[in-house]
């Protein structure tokens, strides 16, 4: 569509977000470093949206997080080696940095939470990690909760949105370890339930919260949440014992959560969970004994969830479930093509394009 960096050297477009019925971008085109740049799928239409840091430094702007008529992102300045918080309303000029007066440092973990931008800010430990709020605008940006973790690695994290409420894994260094939810106020802001703290979260269509975390007598199994302290813990022992089975690579199809876990027996393979003890069963052994197929990329795609998988036999190939009985476990999977893979992610691909992107005539 359009040599960005003319030659034989690469522009190296990436974080391609969608955005007001354009593409925003992240691109070098070898004067300006890496810069923020928009696009109306035409090669005149394609054009660097502002350069944030003048010259060969790149602002490496990062993540572009698109809420209501902002795209929100941290970028390097030319007179500070920290990052700040920028915001773009897809013009030159509407390209500025939220509270330029008194900068927001350090952003991570920009977060949309039904259309309000969480984030959380660290200077250096052991200096407080504040979780904030913005509407981007300078009164709208504001401090909703600060957190002493114990260590680096207890600030918050796993920023996860369910509904008009944010759930993250966090340690305000007074024993209070474990998943937190906010409602974007500081008198909303508190504690779940305590250990053990989520390592991993997954967000379902029914407002609940599937992922992975760490128990002192179970080791690391699968986790749930309800967003009450009673219906939050371990799922179930997937692994009997203080090994765990390492659940991860969630995806959601039909109702239940499909993930990756080891029993012990079975190697990694693929596991349905309804929240339940009883309702969280391994899928298939699709590498029969201990050997582990090792269930990956799980996509839904039309009625289909699409994984790949290893049986021992024909290698890494893919694999599929059409649909599932009334309980699991569900009936044996049907291994297909990758060419059909190709096929229908192509025309996913093509359909998207088509429908976010105006081409050039």
């Amino acid at each position: 569509m359009k040599d960005i960096r003319a030659g034989a050297l690469n522009s190296s477009p990436d974080r391609l977000t969608e955005f007001q019925d354009q593409l925003i971008f992240v691109a070098d085109d070898g004067s300006h470093g890496r810069e923020l740049w928009i696009s109306d799928g035409s090669s005149a239409g394609t054009m660097m949206l502002r350069d944030i840091r003048p010259g060969l430094r790149s602002s490496a702007p990062y993540p572009l997080v698109a809420i209501g008529g902002f795209l929100y992102f941290a970028a390097l300045s030319d007179t500070s080696s920290d990052s700040h918080l920028w915001r773009s309303d897809g013009t030159p000029e509407g390209t500025v940095r939220v509270r330029d007066s008194d900068p927001i440092v350090s952003p991570g973990h920009l977060t949309d939470v039904n259309g309000t931008l969480f984030f959380v800010t660290q200077m250096n430990f052991p200096s407080p990690a504040e979780l904030w709020t913005s509407d981007g605008t300078d009164a709208g940006t504001q401090v909703i909760a600060s957190f002493t973790p114990p260590a680096r690695t207890h600030r918050p994290d796993l920023l996860t949105a369910v509904g008009d409420l944010l759930f993250f894994s966090a340690d305000n260094g007074a024993g209070n370890s474990g998943l937190w939810k906010s409602d974007g106020t500081p008198e909303g802001t508190v504690l779940v339930s305590a250990s053990p703290r989520p390592e991993v979260l997954f967000a379902a269509s029914d407002d609940r919260l599937y992922g992975r975390a760490n128990s002192e007598t179970l080791g690391r199994e699968l986790y749930f949440s309800d967003g009450t302290a009673e219906g939050t813990g371990i799922v179930a022992d997937i692994n009997p014992g203080t090994r765990g089975s390492f659940p991860s690579r969630f995806a959601e199809y039909q109702g239940l959560v499909y993930f990756a876990a080891g029993d012990g027996d079975s190697g990694q393979e693929l596991w349905a969970s309804d929240g339940t003890a009883s309702g969280t069963a391994l899928v298939q052994d699709i590498n029969p004994g201990e050997m582990s197929s090792n269930p990956r990329r799980l996509t839904v795609f039309g009625d289909t969830l699409f994984f790949g998988a290893d049986d021992g036999v024909h290698g890494s190939e893919l694999w599929a479930i059409g649909e599932r009985a009334s309980a699991i476990p569900i009936p044996a999977l049907d291994r297909i093509g990758l060419a059909s893979l190709f096929l229908a992610l192509a025309l996913s691909a093509l359909m998207v394009l088509r429908r976010r992107v105006r081409l050039a005539e």
